[in-house]
């Protein structure tokens, strides 16, 4: 851990979260540049408003990727939920640079586009679960491509009893975590992104910890909560 601006210790992995609002593929060399400057080995995207259906915007991420770093991987996540346009609210991505990538054992998008993660081999039969999410807001419109409208239609046509998405993004997401501790006891969870609500109370991010004894690091370096559009 440490900030950005701080020489990172050796024999150790830098992991990073930061919603830049939406990324533009001509802008996507700048970014992985600015990773690279500041040590970052793991780097997280909440909320890239990219339709990585397509295949020619999948195209010139991988293309960029390889050309700043050739052994760099990356998994991207968006909902299935069409559209016409290269710009598509929502969706997580997470690359993992240099070296740490030898490390990779696997790499898993949603399919609702809340989350993507890659799983990490460890030391002495451990593994470490990185998980990159984007939890939606309701929107103030009933209806649009909003993330929370794409991923209500998509649990719709899952037929889910409950199509609220932050609802399912608790349950889903738990059964995730719940799956990969009964499948190794030594597999470490770290969840970073964007949850759009602060870590107390019955809020799903508070949840998560209490559910599965994690720390929220915010309180541990600030000593207090950080507000909902800073979590990330």
């Amino acid at each position: 851990m440490g900030g950005s601006d701080t020489t990172k210790p050796p024999n150790c992995i830098r992991i990073s979260s930061i919603n830049h609002g939406g990324i533009k593929p001509s802008l996507y060399p700048g970014i992985l540049h600015q990773a690279a400057l500041q040590q970052i080995d793991i780097q997280g995207y909440p909320e890239h408003n990219l339709n990585t259906l397509k295949y020619q915007v999948r195209k010139q991420l991988s293309q960029h990727l390889k050309r700043h770093n050739q052994h760099s991987k990356s998994i991207w996540s968006t909902s299935a939920t069409p559209t016409l346009s290269d710009f598509k609210p929502g969706g997580t991505a997470l690359i993992t640079l240099g070296k740490t990538s030898d490390r990779v054992k696997d790499m898993v998008a949603d399919p609702l586009g809340r989350w993507c993660y890659t799983l990490l081999d460890g030391r002495a039969g451990r593994e470490i679960l990185i998980i990159i999410i984007y939890q939606c807001v309701k929107p103030t419109n009933n209806t649009g491509q909003a993330t929370h409208h794409q991923q209500t239609l998509q649990l719709s046509l899952m037929n889910r009893p409950n199509t609220n998405p932050r609802f399912n993004f608790h349950k889903d997401l738990s059964k995730l975590l719940r799956t990969h501790q009964q499948r190794n006891p030594h597999c470490v969870p770290i969840i970073l992104g964007d949850f759009n609500e602060t870590c107390h109370g019955t809020s799903n991010s508070a949840k998560l910890c209490t559910e599965f004894n994690l720390v929220d690091v915010w309180s541990c370096l600030l000593y207090t909560s950080p507000s909902p559009r800073d979590k990330r």
